[in-house]
């Protein structure tokens, strides 16, 4: 059983790398108190420091966070 439920979504988001410029932008999966999950066209590694900003009714919401797994998907 998972410790925190996630919350579907289809909001935009916008990330970078911490430590370069390189970014971009994508759909927020899904949010839950645990984290958050989005698509990228990229693999990221475990560990790498993203700064997240998501904007919410006009009202931005940006944070740091690191990536905590990352996987291949088909779709």
């Amino acid at each position: 059983m998972r410790q925190y439920l996630r919350h579907p979504t289809d909001i935009p988001l916008r990330y970078n790398l911490a430590d370069e410029s390189l970014g971009g932008c994508d759909v927020l999966r899904n949010v839950g108190h645990g984290g958050l999950c989005f698509r990228n066209g990229e693999p990221l590694s475990i560990g790498t420091i993203l700064h997240i900003t998501i904007a919410l009714y006009g009202l931005p919401f940006e944070e740091d966070g690191g990536v905590a797994w990352c996987h291949t998907s088909k779709t």
